[in-house]
């Protein structure tokens, strides 16, 4: 502005609205009167009442410009801007605080995800202080290592014997680990118990919405739990479900070179029950398949969505940025 300051969008809005900018004015579109207080007030005119004048300002566009700018403006939003399309959601975690990644982007930048403990709501606090982490590449490895372990059933065979073959390996660790996990859990969730029980202190709703995340993450600690006490109790048809899994990544493997659209992708991740846990330094990627699911018949990962029993993990550390 003359003054030195940045335009304000709303005054820019206006100028563009204005009709002066092609040389057609009105007068009278306001009345000004006294109330019984003595205090001067001014109304709007309808605009039956406006007292057209041509020509009073020099028009600086013509009258068929303004009218494409106001069909432009007319339109909805970012009408030709192509959709943001984040396939993790759902699927991915903060690695900190365990809650639900989300879409970003920052001031049209590329496509991020971001904690969504990472910014206040109306009702909930800031309570995680992750970075936001870049869309395109964690999308790409996560896709990258479950297209890898599919044409690699091999090392999923290595994994199905030591865990089918009883309680030895890390199976057993894991079991612990898992344990350990779930008392914390089952700890956390006893306090908001706890909390909501107490109404004279404590907001219901608020405690609801904060315990949901330790909830929802309980609920699937000891479903994996489940899986693995399964996994190790088994020990018969080892050479039946080996057969049955590589036929089934073979299969599969033949068309995942041609899924290229997002759902297609989200369809993959949901067949075989993909989690991953990122933060902006590290992503940590699970992928499940259950033997007993698997069949040779099955070939189109659209139609499998079953929980998969086998583990298949990794952990990709990115650079520093």
């Amino acid at each position: 502005t003359k003054s030195g300051k940045k335009w304000h969008r709303l005054t820019i809005k206006r100028i563009l609205h204005n009709t002066a900018l092609y040389g057609r004015n009105y007068y009278g579109q306001t009345k000004s009167y006294m109330d019984r207080e003595g205090r001067r007030k001014t109304v709007a005119r309808p605009p039956e009442e406006w007292i057209e004048i041509w020509g009073f300002t020099p028009p600086i566009v013509s009258e068929y410009t303004f009218k494409r700018a106001q069909e432009q403006m007319g339109r909805p939003f970012a009408v030709n801007a192509a959709p943001r399309i984040y396939l993790l959601t759902g699927f991915a975690f903060c690695a900190t605080c365990s809650t639900p990644l989300s879409g970003a982007s920052r001031m049209g930048k590329k496509r991020q995800y971001r904690c969504r403990a990472t910014y206040a709501t109306a009702v909930d606090p800031m309570t995680c202080h992750e970075s936001y982490m870049n869309a395109d590449e964690i999308e790409a490895i996560v896709w990258d290592e479950v297209v890898k372990a599919l044409k690699n059933p091999q090392a999923l065979i290595r994994d199905l014997e030591r865990h089918l073959k009883g309680g030895g390996g890390n199976i057993g660790e894991e079991m612990s680990e898992l344990k350990r996990e779930i008392s914390k859990l089952v700890r956390q969730e006893a306090n908001f118990i706890a909390m909501a029980s107490d109404p004279d202190s404590f907001d219901k709703e608020m405690v609801a919405r904060q315990s949901a995340p330790v909830v929802a993450l309980l609920k699937e600690k000891r479903r994996e739990l489940e899986i693995l006490e399964a996994q190790q109790a088994r020990h018969d048809d080892v050479a039946v479900i080996e057969k049955q899994l590589v036929d089934y990544c073979n299969i599969i493997a033949e068309n995942i070179d041609s899924i290229e659209s997002p759902d297609g992708k989200r369809d993959t991740f949901s067949a075989f029950d993909v989690k991953v846990w990122a933060t902006k330094n590290s992503v940590k990627i699970v992928a499940q398949v259950n033997p007993e699911e698997v069949s040779s018949k099955s070939t189109n990962v659209t139609t499998i969505a079953q929980t998969l029993a086998l583990r298949h993990e990794h952990i990709h550390r990115l650079p520093l940025a």
